[in-house]
């Protein structure tokens, strides 16, 4: 089995995560790692196969999320360019951890891509949610394709 899995580089919490998960994950089958985002601290000890820009929040100087500087770090075409060019056809299975190059490839090439982000899990009609949505709730809610949450 030939699997992709992609992580989200904004903070080390995905990347975290990806430490305990991929040794697991590898027994499975063959393992691809995709990496996009440019906030993240922590190495990752295998090969990145696809590494990308991604989307990635930039934080302000009191720790919170800046939306200008997230917005002025996009890179709007690059972004599009590599879901269009993500090769997907050789592989049995996708994970995405709040991965969004991996999500909108998957979604566009009809590919089953599961979540297994935090974030992921809020789509769920089990979970509540915030009793308040920020503008940036809302925006990433509406934008992120929807993976299959395990």
């Amino acid at each position: 089995m030939r699997i992709l899995y992609a992580i989200q580089g904004t903070g080390n919490g995905h990347i975290s995560r990806a430490l305990e998960l991929i040794p697991s994950i590898e027994q499975l089958g063959e393992i691809d790692i995709l990496l996009s985002g440019t906030q993240s601290d922590i190495q990752l000890p295998w090969l990145i196969k696809y590494r990308f820009h991604g989307i990635s929040f930039i934080f302000g100087d009191r720790g919170n999320v800046s939306i200008k500087k997230t917005l002025g770090s996009l890179k709007p075409f690059q972004f599009i360019k590599d879901i269009i060019q993500l090769p997907l056809a050789n592989y049995d299975l996708i994970i995405s951890d709040f991965e969004p190059v991996s999500a909108w490839a998957s979604l566009l090439k009809n590919k089953q891509c599961i979540g297994i982000s935090h974030q992921a899990a809020f789509r769920s009609q089990n979970v509540q949610g915030p009793l308040v949505k920020t503008t940036l709730h809302r925006l990433f809610s509406s934008t992120m394709p929807i993976p299959q949450n395990i």
